[in-house]
């Protein structure tokens, strides 16, 4: 009698497990979006949150030309804090106009 305890015992756990594994997991969603300003490609991104609720900006610009090899200017996977944006298009928005002033201000600068 004891091992069909421990039987039942088992496949509540395991039945336990699967629930837990399917009420945490979530999809995310990513939503991309890329221009080009002068001889740099602004790639811009609107992350859905794991956590908490909204989507976060996040840009990579890379120098696609001018005669010089592609290479990354500037990365930030997190834009403003990680501060969370209720729809993907303000976090899209934000993050594109963060690339351009990466280009217009801060590399402008140094050429």
């Amino acid at each position: 009698m004891p091992q069909l305890g421990g039987v039942l015992f088992s496949v509540f756990l395991d039945q336990s497990a699967a629930f837990a594994r399917r009420s945490w997991v979530r999809e995310l969603t990513m939503y991309f979006e890329e221009v080009d300003t002068g001889d740099y490609r602004i790639y811009a991104g609107a992350i859905d949150r794991m956590n908490s609720y909204g989507y976060v900006a996040a840009v990579v610009v890379m120098r696609v030309g001018g005669g010089q090899p592609r290479q990354e200017a500037f990365r930030d996977e997190s834009l403003a804090g990680g501060f969370c944006w209720s729809t993907p298009r303000e976090a899209l928005q934000f993050a594109l106009n963060a690339g351009r002033d990466v280009v217009m201000c801060r590399l402008g600068a140094r050429a």
